[in-house]
């Protein structure tokens, strides 16, 4: 084979690898940052708002008296990731400064708000179990210390519980038969409170049936048993929706807004009713002033999240959006570099010396990755390791830059091997 034949054959290998650097930027996110955190209770218990506090008689929200701290079985590890498009970048050339900032903030919050969403849902989800199952018990013990002594301390309650089979791997497994009607699609308040007040009968109809003489008149009066269906229809409407429906995915978002809002659990946060048949509290979602009718809770929650990080930036809008427009034009010059060397390959293609010289992507294709991964790199894990409270944050660094950058690396060792001695020989 002759030199001018493997000069072609070297030539199609970096047009490839010059066309892979350029789609790279555009098929891949430009700047990427995945996070990995491991939230445990203490952190749960300094992020949430300590409910526990709010143990009145005259408090009927489902959560109320919950601590969140408790509500982790075990600790979960979350993993979030926030990335700059091309498209974002070269847009900032033209775009309205303000829009551009929020477009890109908002197509971030849509990606972390969804990665968030199984872990908060089930944290809610055992919140949920760990109230209903608390509401369950303490009828019990009501029944117990009527028809014993209102003196008894919680270990002779508990002690009694367990003597009538009432334990609590039984209590477990009618909460998570309640949860599931809970749970169930299209279930509505009056199936949970229903549900619930059935399992209650049942469990004094086994009270009756353990052969102690004591509760062998024990039941669930008429009227104990309408006090305990508002008190239940008080607690679980908060999980119901302006449809009527049981809605716990909603309710989670809800909440969540709450807690950006900063207005905390909110008996009617769905739109449901504090006291039967009458609601108590306006629904957040007809709070916020991002719609005149209230949307699909998830969506206005990445809305609002958007709107609140736009107002911690507000006043930077326009420096962000300046940066990004220089980032367009390195992008720009960027691209310009890796299509030199093609646009040449197809001017020489004809020629009798048909290599090119190599230097401008060998040089300038790797600075983008140093740039964009090198130099954020060092510097992040010097931050994190300086930063104790940030010992469990996990950072890694993507770029799509890592296609020019390995792209570089086999250009100059093609170089170094072959090309250079190649292009020198055509050349004579």
């Amino acid at each position: 084979m002759s030199t001018k034949q493997s000069v072609l054959l070297c030539n199609i290998v970096i047009a490839a690898l010059c066309i892979a650097s350029i789609v790279a930027y555009f098929i891949m996110p430009f700047f990427r940052v995945d996070l990995t955190y491991t939230l445990t209770a203490a952190t749960l218990e300094e992020i949430l708002p300590d409910s526990s506090t709010d143990k009145s008689e005259n408090s009927n929200d489902l959560l109320s008296g919950l601590d969140f701290s408790t509500l982790l079985e075990e600790d979960i590890k979350l993993e979030l990731s926030i990335a700059l498009e091309t498209k974002q970048i070269m847009s900032a050339m033209s775009s309205d400064p303000t829009q551009l900032v929020e477009d890109i903030l908002s197509s971030n919050v849509h990606k972390i708000v969804d990665e968030l969403d199984p872990h908060i849902n089930k944290i809610v989800k055992t919140a949920v179990k760990t109230v209903v199952k608390d509401v369950f018990k303490s009828e019990l013990k009501e029944q117990i210390k009527e028809n014993l002594s209102s003196n008894m301390t919680t270990e002779e309650v508990q002690k009694e519980l367990d003597d009538l089979g009432l334990t609590d791997t039984y209590i477990d497994e009618k909460t998570d038969q309640l949860i599931d009607t809970i749970y169930k699609e299209d279930a509505t308040v009056e199936d949970a409170v229903n549900e619930t007040v059935d399992i209650v009968k049942e469990s004094l109809e086994q009270m009756k049936a353990s052969g102690n003489e004591t509760y062998a008149n024990v039941e669930l009066t008429p009227e104990s048993e309408a006090e305990l269906k508002e008190m239940l229809q008080d607690k679980f409407a908060i999980l119901e929706n302006e449809e009527g429906k049981i809605d716990p995915e909603a309710f989670t978002n809800e909440f969540l807004l709450g807690l950006l809002q900063g207005e905390g659990i909110d008996p009617g946060i769905l739109g449901g009713t504090g006291e039967t048949g009458a609601k108590v509290a306006t629904p957040m979602a007809a709070k916020s002033d991002l719609n005149e009718e209230q949307s699909d809770s998830k969506a206005e929650l990445k809305k609002e999240l958007t709107k609140a990080l736009m107002g911690m930036i507000e006043g930077a809008t326009g420096m962000i959006a300046t940066v990004l427009k220089y980032v367009g034009y390195v992008v720009w010059f960027t691209i310009i570099v890796w299509a030199i060397p093609v646009v040449m390959i197809l001017i020489k293609c004809a020629s009798y010396n048909n290599a090119i010289n190599l230097s401008i992507p060998i040089w300038l294709g790797a600075l983008p990755f140093i740039a964009l991964y090198i130099v954020p790199t060092i510097a992040l894990s010097s931050l994190l390791s300086s930063v104790p409270m940030l010992a469990s944050l996990g950072v890694s660094i993507s770029t799509a830059a890592v296609v020019s950058f390995i792209s570089s690396i086999v250009l100059a060792a093609m170089s170094l091997l072959y090309y250079r001695k190649a292009r020198k020989e055509l050349s004579f």
